[in-house]
């Protein structure tokens, strides 16, 4: 199989099934549309006036094959440590930081210290204990599955997909985007983490989310929020936008959750950025408030309105005239008071800018840091603050730089972007 960029696949994961869509030749030509009062696209501006650091790196290959026989619970699996298979994101400590990303190895079943543990799946959560310097630290990575959820009908889709007929259960789910809840909200103190799932014939992704109230000991699944405008099929075609794993984002009113993804859409084609979004309050209130959890629904953005369901609904493209794109990660940037759309293909890395979260200015270019086959994805932005979710004038960006046959030879890099 070949990949939307032109690269091999290697073993039965695509190498950029996170890291992006399409990248078209040619000028940068992106035409962003702000809609604020009588305020015409013209007057958005990019202001970040962004300067790129030169790449370190930070996880060398060798420290992630020795961190893979450290895991916990240990990997089942002769692929070794498959991390990281989805941007890196992160949580302060007291201490430091926890760090989160995917192991896309498969986690057969085993009993470990007493109880079973794995899904005979493709993809984790990976937590690891470190600094901005050194993301993975001294101390094994937690590598756990996402649990089914006690009641079936939330999802019977997580599921062993050993047990049940072809295409049923995912063939993929791991997360990493954490949200921790504040102490004001329902489910105080606990995590939420958006998951990226997918059946693999044919190629089909979507996004669902899951609960730890332990900190990422063990988590569970609450249930699909997003699926492609296209359904899934199992004699279809393979999906022809690359969903993510994208992270949740507080609306400037402070009142819902918006995530963006890539959309497939019953036409055909594919989106570069779509918005769906769900109140905060209800979402909680699903996931934390009551015996069940489950997952709230979300409603996608569409010609103007949130009707649209987040399970193959309709979306409105964000950045209609896009020539770079994939691997979205926005979050709000405190300096600016603006958000930030950070966009990576396999090769090509660009930003925009946004006041409400719904209309972008241009897409800025930032530079090239991969090339075929040697890519570099899965990238995404931690602030220098006490919110590493939260940007400033100056954050770092952390990707993958991809050298030969995954897993092996891989390493994580971050460059420093700064707002002038």
């Amino acid at each position: 199989m070949i990949n939307t960029f032109g690269v091999s696949t290697f073993g039965t994961k695509r190498m950029t099934q996170l890291l992006g869509a399409r990248f078209i030749p040619g000028a940068v030509l992106l035409v962003g549309v702000f809609a604020l009062s009588s305020v015409t696209a013209q007057t958005l501006a990019p202001i970040c006036h962004a300067k790129m650091s030169a790449p370190i790196e930070v996880v060398s290959s060798h420290q992630r094959n020795e961190a893979g026989t450290k895991a916990q619970p240990p990997i089942t699996q002769d692929q070794g440590f498959d991390w990281p298979d989805a941007q890196i994101s992160a949580l302060k400590t007291d201490s430091g930081y926890f760090f989160f990303s995917i192991d896309a190895g498969t986690h057969y079943r085993q009993l470990w210290h007493g109880q079973w543990v794995g899904n005979n799946n493709s993809g984790s959560v990976v937590r690891t204990a470190g600094t901005l310097d050194n993301p993975l630290g001294s101390a094994p990575p937690v590598d756990v599955v996402i649990d089914h959820n006690p009641d079936p009908k939330v999802n019977p889709h997580n599921c062993d997909p050993t047990k049940y007929p072809h295409n049923f259960c995912y063939t993929y789910i791991g997360g990493g985007p954490v949200y921790q809840v504040p102490r004001d909200r329902v489910g105080a103190g606990n995590w939420l983490l958006v998951y990226h799932a997918e059946y693999n014939d044919p190629n089909y992704y979507l996004l669902g989310l899951g609960i730890s109230s332990d900190r990422g000991e063990h988590w569970t699944d609450i249930g699909e929020i997003i699926r492609f405008n296209m359904p899934f099929s199992y004699q279809g075609s393979p999906a022809g936008a690359a969903i993510g794993d994208p992270p949740l984002v507080t609306s400037p009113d402070g009142k819902y959750f918006y995530i963006y993804f890539q959309d497939w859409l019953k036409d055909g084609n594919f989106t570069m950025a779509s918005v769906a979004r769900a109140s905060i309050d209800s979402v909680l209130k699903a996931a934390f408030g009551g015996e069940k959890h489950y997952a709230a629904p979300f409603s996608k953005y569409y010609q103007g309105k949130w009707d649209q369901p987040g399970i193959g609904g309709a979306s409105t493209e964000l950045l209609p005239n896009a020539r770079y794109g994939g691997g979205l990660n926005v979050a709000y940037n405190s300096y600016l008071q603006r958000y930030m759309m950070l966009n990576s293909d396999s090769q090509n890395y660009s930003y925009a800018e946004s006041i409400d979260g719904q209309h972008w200015t241009d897409t800025v270019f930032l530079g090239m840091l991969g090339y075929v086959p040697n890519i570099a994805g899965y990238s995404g932005p931690i602030g220098l603050g006490d919110d590493p979710n939260i940007l400033g004038k100056e954050f770092y960006v952390y990707y993958t730089q991809f050298r030969g046959p995954w897993p092996g030879g891989q390493s994580v890099k971050r460059f420093t972007l700064t707002c002038r």
